[in-house]
């Protein structure tokens, strides 16, 4: 981070991070983010007799997410101790692997004003855009090829909105620290989800084409259909 006269700032980040949770070919998720910032309030132009704080701030970052099942990606399977064949144990596959899946990423955008007029009137203003890229869902597959479920990445949730916070102090003794403050807060939030693509495969195809298969590593193809721009529980799965 970096600060000019105290009036200008500047911060950043980068790291990078690897998970097991994810398939082998996307372990590692980069992460960035950066932020400014304006003391107002220290420029000449400003009477520090009014504002003891204005400052406009900004910022836009990329966060990772991985809350998922640990072995979502991984094909595992159960012994079956009751049950042996020339004197071998059995096993069954328990869940379906799935190479490709990757970490879960939200982009965040925000623009905000803090503001305190004579220790007595303060305002937090935040506008702010998310959006969450490759999302995490699972996609029901048909009872008969022998789960329910499986975990892609297939989705993007947006939200976007606005909070205030503000607070007024009506009564104030800083001698006898007797203060009595009126707080109030307005928020609005937008929120949708939609599914943006169903793999690869189908920018690949042409136009008018929506499905796809992938090979899951049990023997068994299975069949999706996935249209761009519908919402993250409108996927039909087929075999």
């Amino acid at each position: 981070n970096y600060s000019y006269d105290n009036k200008y700032l500047l911060d950043g980040s980068l790291r990078t991070s690897a998970s097991s949770q994810f398939g082998s070919e996307n372990r590692w998720g980069y992460f960035w983010s950066a932020g400014v910032g304006w003391n107002i309030h220290k420029e000449n132009f400003i009477d520090d007799k009014i504002f003891d704080n204005l400052k406009l701030r900004g910022s836009v970052g990329y966060t990772g997410s991985q809350s998922q099942d640990a072995y979502a990606s991984m094909a595992t399977y159960k012994y079956l101790l009751d049950h042996t064949y020339t004197d071998y144990l059995g096993a069954e596959l328990k869940g379906m692997k799935n190479d490709d899946l990757k970490w879960q990423k939200k982009m965040d955008y925000n623009v905000g004003i803090d503001m305190n007029i004579k220790r007595r009137f303060s305002l937090t203003f935040d506008i702010y855009r998310s959006v969450t890229e490759n999302t995490l869902i699972s996609l029901t597959l048909p009872p008969s090829n022998g789960f329910t479920t499986v975990r892609e990445n297939v989705g993007e949730v947006v939200n976007r909105g606005f909070d205030i916070r503000t607070s007024y102090t009506i009564l104030q003794n800083i001698k006898e620290r007797s203060f009595l403050t009126v707080n109030a807060n307005i928020s609005r939030n937008q929120s949708f989800g939609q599914v943006v693509r169903c793999y690869e495969e189908i920018q690949r195809r042409p136009v008018g084409t929506s499905s796809c298969h992938r090979q899951h590593g049990t023997g068994t193809t299975v069949l999706r259909w996935c249209v761009d721009g519908r919402h993250l529980g409108s996927t039909f799965v087929g075999y």
